[in-house]
């Protein structure tokens, strides 16, 4: 929880994927929009440090719409991954290695104009 305001709402970062046989089965994410948590709704607005890390299959990475930033390898080790969907227009940062290189430079990306054009310069790649 990064973030805690009166009327039960706040926001929340997501740190890793919490159970060992799931960073070795999964193979499409969904980072939510929000989650709830004992009554109180959190905006997830961040991808922590090496919160996929290990998810050795994952092929399909779907951003949510209140997501800001996503960390340093994020998805360290996840080098299957060949599409990112962001939805919303709310990612404003994301690492140059939250991406293995390999799967920098070929990664699908389906988002927004403008943050299609900050994933691109953030991973250091023209189209």
């Amino acid at each position: 929880i990064t973030k805690i305001s009166k009327g039960k709402k706040g926001t929340v970062k997501l740190v890793k994927v919490s159970k060992k046989k799931y960073r070795k089965t999964l193979k499409n994410a969904t980072v939510k929009a929000s989650v709830k948590y004992k009554g109180y709704t959190f905006k997830v607005t961040a991808v922590g440090k090496k919160a996929f890390q290990g998810c050795k299959k994952l092929t399909k990475v779907t951003i949510g719409k209140n997501v800001k930033t996503i960390s340093a390898k994020a998805f360290y080790q996840s080098k299957k991954i060949k599409k990112l969907v962001v939805k919303g227009k709310s990612l404003k940062k994301i690492s140059k290695t939250a991406f293995n290189k390999g799967v920098r430079k070929k990664l699908k990306i389906t988002a927004g104009k403008k943050v299609k054009k900050r994933i691109l310069k953030s991973l250091k790649r023209k189209k």
